[in-house]
């Protein structure tokens, strides 16, 4: 008996994930009092091929020990004694709506003394038309282990950069970036993943399993759905939940929330 696919369902907000760090402890990023609207925003860097999505720059993790493989591998016997290539680094954090700034933080390690720390770094923020320094920065640390924090002049922009001097290429110090909302600013939508798209049998029921990130209480939470027939999902107001279908077809399957007066999709 032959199987028939009954749908096609595209679920809006396909999460893109690229981990560069091996991170074995949590973080400390909990003492900051402000929201912490980076885990809103898309962390990318310069590439060959355009730009790298950087996942692993705000995602909350902090290692709190050197990986085995990764210290035998960079401590070697004549590895030290190698001339490393020095540059710039570059990270954007880009936002899908306008953010309220004024205050960043970024956490530098050098493993155990295995790569080298950076000798400047400074912000700058988009103005609509170009990349602009921020101004009245204040702190611009070079701390080891632990988050270096700056504050600037407010501003409200949908891209963040940060430039990094003389740091090694394939190994950058930087391991979080945290960016504050600026106190008594409008909320910030929040962001949506509802997943990939995916085939689902006759008689059969898809999982979903959304993402949202906010830095502020949820409220509206639904799922709806478009289609040729009606779709039945357990429960409409959790991300994650699963969906059934009355009739074969194409289906879009959207999740919705909202923060403050601020949502979106």
């Amino acid at each position: 008996m032959k199987k028939k696919f009954a749908l096609i369902v595209p679920l809006i907000g396909i999460p893109l994930t690229i981990f560069l760090y091996s991170c074995t402890g949590g973080s400390n990023t909990g003492k900051f009092k402000k929201p912490n609207v980076a885990v809103l925003a898309t962390v990318t860097s310069p590439s060959r091929g355009g730009q790298s999505v950087v996942a692993a720059l705000n995602d909350g993790l902090i290692p709190d020990s050197v990986p085995v493989g990764f210290r035998e591998r960079y401590a070697a016997p004549g590895r030290q004694g190698r001339p490393q290539r020095l540059g710039v680094l570059r990270y954007e954090c880009i936002w899908e709506t306008p953010v309220n700034i004024d205050e960043s933080a970024i956490f530098l390690f050098n493993y155990d003394s295995l790569v080298k720390m950076p000798q400047a770094y400074r912000y700058k923020y988009w103005n609509g038309n170009e990349y602009v320094p921020v101004e009245n920065a204040v702190g611009l640390g070079l701390v080891n282990d632990q988050f270096n924090n700056t504050s600037f002049t407010g501003i409200n922009t949908t891209k963040l950069m940060i430039e990094i001097d003389s740091v090694q290429r394939f190994m950058p110090p930087i391991l979080e970036w945290m960016v504050f909302k600026s106190k008594g600013s409008p909320a910030v939508a929040p962001l949506i993943k509802a997943g990939g798209d995916r085939n689902v049998i006759t008689g059969g029921k898809t999982y979903l399993s959304g993402i949202i990130k906010s830095v502020g209480p949820l409220k509206n939470t639904q799922w709806t759905a478009k289609g040729p027939g009606q779709v039945e999902f357990a429960d409409p107001g959790s991300p994650v939940t699963t969906a059934s279908f009355s009739v074969p077809g194409e289906y879009v399957l959207t999740l919705t929330s909202q923060t403050g007066k601020m949502s979106s999709s």
